[in-house]
């Protein structure tokens, strides 16, 4: 009784939600049509931007191949490879569409979600620490307080003792 109660109730506050939406002139699919484009227009901007980053990070790779010629000319020889895998990596992103790259990452989930999820993981990693450091400053050296018991700890080591002494009482 309850269900069916709570089935149609959701199915009134649709209703009026629709009629009120058609007195105002909107049209809910087509403005989830226009979402739909300005997101994918953001992710295009994003995935442009980005691979301009990569493209940077690939000549500084290969800038670095040549510092590092005449000294080490295998090395230099492995460190231009990985420039030339990175930019024909980033060639490859910026070639296809964000709806291209959903679909591969979806495709590649199916096939190996253990890969998949290890990559999720070091991607979040990266941006972690990424974020961190740009939040941080120069250096990133900079570490909230996070308690004040082992801060006082830290900087006399008798405070310790005189904090573990007022929990008790």
């Amino acid at each position: 009784m309850g269900m069916s109660n709570t089935t149609s109730g959701t199915t009134g506050v649709l209703e009026s939600a629709r009629i009120a939406a058609a007195e105002v002139g909107l049209d809910p699919a087509r403005l989830a049509q226009d979402v739909g484009a300005k997101l994918k227009d953001a992710a295009e901007a994003q995935k442009s931007a980005g691979v301009e980053k990569v493209m940077g990070v690939a000549r500084a790779i290969r800038s670095a191949a040549g510092n590092i010629e005449e000294e080490s000319p295998e090395v230099a020889r492995y460190v231009r490879g990985a420039a030339s895998s990175l930019e024909g990596f980033t060639r490859d992103l910026d070639a296809r569409s964000v709806d291209d790259l959903g679909q591969a990452v979806v495709d590649m989930a199916r096939r190996s979600p253990g890969v998949f999820f290890a990559g999720s993981m070091l991607a979040g990693f990266a941006l972690f620490r990424f974020l961190n450091a740009a939040q941080g400053g120069a250096g990133g050296m900079q570490r909230p307080a996070f308690s004040t018991r082992r801060n006082a700890s830290l900087t006399n080591p008798g405070a310790s003792a005189n904090l573990q002494g007022r929990g008790d009482s």
